[in-house]
Order: structure tokens, then sequence, then C-alpha cells
């Protein structure tokens, strides 16, 4: 079953960072070929219900792990912040956790403002298909950032004090998957500051994006356009002309986003 194959090689890699850790290995030694894996075509059902997000950029979150200890009340913060990031220009906020996740979304009066597809992820192998589809995953240490880091899909993790070994102190990347940032509070039950800097990282992961999309070549068939919105390039050029105020380029490109809106 290709459930069962999933589950095995994520607690493989989970077991292989263990024993590098009992052996006293440096990180060097342990590195693979990446990504890791590589996930099953993505269904009919699950690709028809991703195309909701239209050409907005996937951003895929989960707030809790099966593992989880925390109390309820610090899983419906970290909800309400994940669904807070809806406000950033561009997106489409993905719930990919696995569960009874509709309820909860519900009772944070959030619903519409991100596409549930907890009851939709059969078995991991779905998981997997989906994350390999989306733009970017935010979460909490857990099975979908395992997976995510695993096929090599850009990584934010959410990171409480005295969280496991493996993801080391003081570093916001990590040897076992390249393609994670990590968030890591820097007090104790305090989110408000970790999601201060996955806010301004999101803008400027969008505007990054928008810029390649500015400037890059036509795509070839088949790959995912990002979304270029009048209000996107006008927040770009704003922030690029605060650095350089004569930028001839952005002025251009203001100019163009503020005819959209009559100003």
């Amino acid at each position: 079953r290709r459930t069962s194959s999933a589950a095995a090689s994520i607690a493989a890699l989970r077991s292989a960072a263990e024993c590098a850790a009992i052996l006293d290995l440096g990180e060097h030694a342990v590195r693979a070929e990446f990504p890791y894996l590589h996930a099953p075509a993505l269904s009919v059902r699950l690709a028809e219900r991703l195309r909701k997000c239209g050409t907005r950029l996937r951003i895929g979150v989960a707030w809790k792990s099966a593992g989880e200890t925390s109390a309820q009340t610090d899983q419906a913060q970290l909800l309400e912040r994940l669904l807070a990031l809806y406000d950033v220009p561009g997106i489409a906020l993905v719930s990919v956790q696995k569960g009874p996740s509709q309820s909860e979304i519900m009772a944070a009066g959030a619903r519409g403002l991100i596409l549930d597809l907890g009851e939709d992820l059969t078995d991991l192998a779905d998981v997997a298909a989906v994350v390999d589809s989306l733009d970017l995953v935010i979460s909490v240490d857990g099975v979908m950032a395992q997976i995510a880091g695993t096929l090599g899909r850009p990584l934010w993790m959410l990171l409480q004090t005295g969280c496991e070994w493996r993801w080391m102190a003081e570093r916001s990347d990590s040897p076992w998957y390249p393609s994670a940032k990590l968030f890591r509070q820097a007090r104790a039950g305090d989110w408000t500051e970790v999601f201060a800097r996955v806010g301004d990282s999101l803008r400027e992961f969008v505007e990054d994006r928008a810029q390649k999309a500015r400037t890059a070549p036509p795509s070839s068939a088949g790959t995912q356009p990002v979304e270029v919105t009048p209000q996107i390039v006008m927040e770009v050029a704003q922030k690029r002309l605060a650095l350089d105020p004569m930028n001839a380029r952005e002025l251009a490109q203001l100019g163009k986003a503020l005819r959209h809106f009559n100003r």
C-alpha cells in the first residue's frame, strides 16, 4: 500500500536523524541526495479542489500534530494567527491539517478564508501529492512539516522553545531539510513576535515571486502562473522605492498600478 510505504520512509528518515545524534556525527556526514522522496501524481479530485485557489500562491498551513501535547488554547491561537495571514495579497491559504479541522476553522469564524482539504486527505500519499503542489508550507513540527521537508518543498517551521533536538538551537535552517526555514519562539508561549516575522517574510516571498514573474521569459506549458495583481505590483514598487526613490523602473510600475486604481 502506498500509505504504509510513505509512512515507512518518513519513519526511516526520523530514525536516521536520531542515529546521527547517538553516533555524534556531524551534519555533513548524514546528508543524502535531496529531495529524499518524490510525491505521487495529484488525483483528479484533489486537483479540482485546488483549482479554487486560482492563480494565487498556494500556502499550506498546519497548526497541530498527531502527538501534540500543548493546550487546546495554544492550538486555537496558532490557527487564528495562521488565518490572519489571509490578509497578505496574492495568496490562498490551504489547510493540510488531517483530521476534523473543519469544525476548528468554523469555530474560528474563518469559513471561506481557507481551502480546507482535511477530509479529502485519505492517506499519506494524498498528503504528499497536495504538499508537492503547494508553493509553501507553514507548519508546526509534525507530519506535514516532515513531508514537506522530505519532498524538498519550501517549508517554514513554527518552533516552540524547548523543541526537539533535531532542530538544534539558534539556527534558522536545518541540515536535514535544506528547503526549511525555522521560526523559533524567543520566549516560551509567545507567538506574537514569531508571526510578525512570518508575516513580513510572507510578503517578501510574494513580492519575490511577483518580481520573478515580471522578468521571467514566457512560461512553458503546464507551469502554474503567479497572479501579479495591481495591488502586489504597487506594494513591490513602494517597498523598492523606499530604498531607491529615483528608480525609474519602479516609478513606472507604481504609476501603472495607481492608474488601475484611478489615483
